[in-house]
Parts: structure tokens; sequence; C-alpha cells
């Protein structure tokens, strides 16, 4: 700095310095200034998890191998007897302390016992105690500045080698890499065979971190090995880290029953042997698992045999959130990730369904139109068998498409619901400061609530409204002019709807704000219920949650009068739609449309203003939705405090430590507390 003075003075005079009373004080704190400085530069990563603290003016009996360190301030150790064992620094046994040398030792650094016959005696003095000591101070501070760069230079070597094993192992990721993006390349050449990966990590002999990549490769999860993993650790443990590092959650299952025969999601589970070898129970169909063996590159399926030599107990993963800003379309990619073949059979037992419903009007228009005038009995009867059959192939359709549906709504629940608490637990301090408990558990649970509204009954509803457009094109083979009436009212009926939607969703919105502030009341109420009754303030407790409540009501019956508005329409417009449709009929004088076609007509017309005004009538429930995603939206749009950059700190360890503290209730009463250091 500016101004400052170097002032050159020989360790004897420091040391005669301390000795005074006006220098001691300086001297002693300039001193341990200097060891902290020197022995920082070289602290450990990981400090040891048992040890002896030992405090200036002690005496210890250290057993082999045991540890002592500095509870508070700097001490000196040194051995007190000749026949004592020796002391080693930091536990190197390149570093030791002669029987006639002195080691300062800092918070953060400790001295480890050599193993020897008699117990090692220390003695723990504080600094000045040692510069006022007979023994020359240069003495001590050269063995300790010896010990400090044989550290120093050992640690530099040691950083040098983790360097090059760094540089090393990223070498290899890359060569890896490369080498699974040319398989990838060329694995449509070789669509019957497929690429299982058998490369070994160096650190793990057991096939875990392989198992987990083949999951996660099924389930677009990036699985990272964890550098600080060795082969001693417990496999539940390693497993562990293995997903803190990948981002991942884990939950243990058990495998009961005839669990291969029912879509439970790719496990891990573990081989019935001696090793437990690990591993990857993948979902081959709906009804099959394949179990994929990492170690030797082997697929095989799962039968009651081969279910028999795995272990109970097995692990689903969860995948999470990207750490990016999420918007809806994430969400949904997300959350229907595997569960296209869910959806292409809902879409395609929809439209068989939808055609096999326009042989109704067909065949009843050709029976009035035929048979009915010939009197064909026979060709009529039948007719009836057809129609009956084709009402009980739509039964058993629309069962298959419930099933898929239930798979649908509950994969996306487990996924998006965990995910989304993944996430919640990951954001910043700050985020949580912004909402209260109650307000912010109504937001995390809006995933289950969104899949309530958007239940199997609105989702089938919205889809047979899609596909009533066949109905419609039927209207004009048989009527292209009542066909455009049709859908003229329609597009009436469609506009109602949207103008009274778009009303009802603001009324939702309003609500749902109202409804998850309402929770956040309700929580800090039953929370600070023993102070209310303590302060005898009841009533007020009682007045915030009124006043909340009742406006939530208020809202509410906003709401419900636009929907029931809605409901009237609906029910009343079908009537109006068919009375227009036979006076357009009446009025164009067309009385050349035979009976027939005419019925069939009608019914094609009641079919497709059913489904249109169904569709309608759900549009609402489908639109509230919006709101509820709003609520999630401040979790989803937050990054994560995650930095995929920062190295892994490994287990944290440490201690409390209170230094000089006064305490007393008010300034004309007593010290409770006075120069306390623990």
């Amino acid at each position: 700095m500016p101004g400052t003075r170097l002032i050159e003075l020989p360790l004897a005079k420091i040391q005669a310095y301390a000795a005074e009373l006006e220098y001691s004080h300086l001297i002693t704190l300039m001193v341990e200034e200097w060891i902290r400085n020197l022995s920082a530069g070289i602290n450990a990563d990981v400090l040891p998890k048992e040890y002896v603290l030992v405090e200036t003016g002690q005496s210890l009996q250290l057993a082999g191998g045991q540890i002592v360190m500095a509870r508070r301030e700097t001490v000196w150790l040194s051995c007190t007897s000749s026949a004592s064992g020796t002391l080693s620094y930091l536990g190197r046994s390149d570093l030791l302390l002669t029987t006639d040398a002195v080691l300062p030792l800092t918070i953060g650094h400790w001295a480890t016992a050599a193993a020897a016959p008699n117990a090692t005696h220390i003695g723990a003095a504080s600094t000045s105690a040692v510069l006022t000591s007979p023994a020359p101070l240069g003495h001590t501070l050269v063995a300790f500045h010896g010990l400090i760069l044989s550290a120093a230079q050992t640690k530099r070597d040691h950083d040098a080698v983790a360097e090059a094993s760094r540089l090393h192992a990223k070498k290899q990721a890359e060569q890896q890499t490369m080498h699974n993006a040319i398989q990838d390349l060329v694995a449509p050449l070789h669509t019957a065979t497929r690429r299982i990966s058998t490369h070994q990590p160096d650190w793990v002999g057991t096939g875990l971190f392989e198992a987990c990549k083949v999951i996660g490769e099924y389930l677009q999860i990036g699985i990272q090995p964890v550098k600080r993993a060795t082969a001693q650790m417990s496999m539940g443990y390693m497993l562990k880290l293995i997903a803190q590092s990948s981002h991942m959650q884990l939950r243990e299952v058990a495998l009961r029953g005839s669990w291969w025969t029912q879509d439970n999601g790719p496990l891990l589970a573990f081989v019935l042997d001696g090793d437990q070898k690990p591993v990857a129970l993948l979902p081959k169909t709906e009804r099959t698992y394949e179990l994929v063996n990492p170690r030797v590159g082997t697929a095989t399926t799962v039968t009651s045999e081969v279910a028999a030599t795995l272990s109970p107990i097995a692990y689903t993963f969860y995948k999470s959130f990207s750490q990016r800003t999420l918007r809806p379309l994430d969400v949904l990619r997300f959350g229907f990730h595997k569960s296209s073949r869910d959806v292409r059979t809902v879409l395609l037992v929809s439209l068989i369904i939808t055609l096999v419903g326009l042989l109704t009007p067909i065949v009843t228009g050709i029976a009035f139109n035929q048979f009915i005038p010939a009197g064909d009995t026979r060709s009529l009867i039948a007719m009836g068998v057809a129609l009956v059959v084709f009402a009980l192939i739509c039964s058993a359709l629309q069962i298959a498409r419930g099933i898929a549906m239930v798979r649908l709504q509950s994969r996306f629940d487990a996924t998006v619901q965990a995910a989304l608490w993944d996430r919640l637990l990951q954001l910043p301090a700050d985020f949580f400061r912004r909402f209260a408990a109650g307000d912010l558990g109504a937001r995390a649970m809006g995933i289950s609530e969104l899949r309530r509204t958007l239940s199997g009954h609105t989702v089938s509803t919205l889809i047979n409204g899609m596909f009533s457009v066949a109905n419609l094109l039927l209207l004009f083979v048989y009527s292209p002019t009542l066909a455009l009436v049709a859908v003229a009212l329609a597009v009436f009926a469609f506009c109602v709807t949207l103008s009274v939607s778009v009303l009802t969703v603001r009324s939702q919105r309003a609500l749902q704000r109202m409804n998850v502030k309402l929770s956040g009341t309700i929580l800090q109420i039953l929370t600070g219920v023993t102070k209310f009754r303590v302060a005898g303030a009841e009533h007020f407790a009682f007045g915030l949650w009124a006043a909340d409540f009742g406006e939530l009501k208020q809202r509410y019956y906003k709401s419900r009068h636009a929907s029931n508005v809605l409901t009237v329409f609906n029910g009343a417009f079908p009537l109006i739609a068919a009375l227009g449709v036979f006076g357009m009929l009446a009025v164009s004088g067309r009385a050349a449309l035979p009976v027939g076609d005419f019925l069939a007509f009608n019914l094609a017309f009641t079919q497709f203003m059913s489904a249109w005004m169904q569709v309608g009538s759900v549009v609402v429930i489908a639109l509230s939705a919006v709101s509820t995603f709003e609520q999630i939206q401040p979790i989803l749009e937050t990054q994560p405090e995650v930095d995929e950059t920062k190295v892994d700190p490994g287990d944290l360890s440490g201690r409390v430590e209170v230094s000089h503290v006064f305490f007393r209730y008010s300034e004309k009463t007593q010290y409770i507390l006075k120069d306390i250091s623990l």
C-alpha cells in the first residue's frame, strides 16, 4: 500500500521485543498472522472427521494414529518426552516433527500421532509463551518453514498429476462421445441389432454407472460420472451420488407379483448373486420388459424365471426439467415423453369411432329409402343386427381409448409433478421470499389440478368435436344448402361460446389468484393459532380469513354466473338449431328431398351439433387450465440455482466457533456472557 514502510529486524531482536510489555501483543499478532498466511497455502481438501481438540496450556496423551487440532487460536505443539512418539503434520509421514522442535497449528490444520510402542505425549503452548521462551525463535520458524515448503512442493506435484489425469479423462470422454456419435449415425444400417455400451469407467467395477446410463438413454437423461466415487463405497451411496451429479431423483420400489407384465417405467434392479450386479429393466412393450446387462452387453426378455433371479428392491428414476426457462410446450413435451404410442391409440380409436358413427345415418337413410318401402323385413333385421354390432364395437373402442388416456394422465402427472417439485427445491432463496408458504404449496400442486381439469371426459369431448367434421362433410353429401345452414348455426354457437369463455377465463384467473392467497392466509393462521389465543386476538384472525373467503365467494359467483349462461345456451340451442333447419327446408320448398335422406341428414346434423355443443360445454373447463398454469409459471420461469461449471465440493465438514462473545439484557445489568470463546 502507498506509504507502507518495511523495517528489517533480526529474529533475535523480534524475540526480545516480545518480552517487553509494550510490544508483546503486537509481536504476537504479527507472528500468528505470518503462521496463518503460510498455513493457508496448503489447506487440505477434506478435514478429518474424528479428532481431539487442544488448547494452550494443555497436555495430551495420543495413541498411534490419533489426530489433534487447535480449538481456537494458534497453538504450538511439542513432544514433551524423549521416549514419546512423534507427530506428523497433516498426517503425512514425510512431514515429521522432531522431538526438539515446536509445531505451530492453526485452525483447519492438524497433526497425527505416529504409530509407536509408547503413547505420544504432547504439550500445547501459546504464541506469546513460545516467543518468551529461551529457545531461539529462528530455529523454531526455520523448522516450520521447512515443513511448509515440503508440503507446498508435494501439493504442487499432486495438483499437476490431478490436472494431467483430468485432461486425460476429458480426452477419453471426447473420444468415447465421437465413437458413440459415429455408431448412432450408422445405427439405421443395422436396425436388427441395438448397441449396448460396455465401456467401464475407471472409478467403479460394479457396472452401476453403465446400468444407470442405459436407463438415462431411455429417459433422455445425461448420466454424469462421479469423480469422487470409489469402489469401496456402498452401492446405495454410489447411486445417490450419481443421481445428484445427474440432477435426477430416485425412488425405491418393490418388485411384487407379475410386475414385468405392467408398464412401470424403466427400473434399476440387482441380480441376486454374491456381487449384486446392477441391471437395467426397460419396457419393451406395454406388457413386457427387457433386462439389459451392460457388463456383458446382453438384452433378455423378462420372464418369471428371469424375475426370480432379481432382488425384490429396485429403483425408479425421475427426470428433471431443463435448467432453462420453460414454456407450456416444453412441459407438454416433457410430460408426454415415451407416450407417442398411447397418443396414437387415442387419436386412431377416436377416428374409428367417428367413422363407425357415420354408419348410423347412412344405414337409416338406406332403410327408409329402400327396405321399408319394399317391405324387406330380412334386410331390416340384418341392418339392425349390424347396428348392434357397431354399437358394441364403439363401446369396446371407447374402453380401449379410456385405458390409453388413463395411462397418459398417470404418466404425465407422475413425471411432471416430480420434476416440478425437484425444480422448486433447486430455486434460489430469493424466490421463496416472494410467496407465502401456503401460496407456494398451492402453486406447486397445480399440476395435479391441471390433470383433474383436463380429465378424460374433457379430452375425449374435445377429440370428438375435432372429428365431428366428418359428420359435417356427410351433411354436404345429402343437402349442400341445409349443410350451409348447419355451418352458420355452428359458427354462431362457436362465437357465443368463445365470448362467454373469454369472460369466464378472466373470472377464473382472479378466482385462482384469490384461492392461492386464501391458502397462504389459512396456513399462516394455523401456524400462529397459539399466538392468537395467547394474545386474545382470535377475532382478528377470523376477520382476516372471512375477508379473503368472502371475496373468494364473490368471484366464484361471478365465474359460475357466466358458466350457467353458457350451460343454458348449450341446452337450448340444439332445439333452436333443429327448428332452423326444418324452417329452412320448408321455406326453400325443396320437397324433392327423400324421406330417408332427410332422416339421415337429421341424424348426422344431430350428431354434429351434439359433439359441437359438448365442446362448448367443456371449453370453459379447458380454458380454466390457463389460469392454473399461470400460477405455476413463476416456478417454471425462474432458473434453478444450479451451475454446471462448478466442481462438486465433496462431503462438507466444519464446526461452529464462538469467539469473544459478550451478552447482557440491558446496559444497566451485568453481563450474562463475558468474553466467551468456544
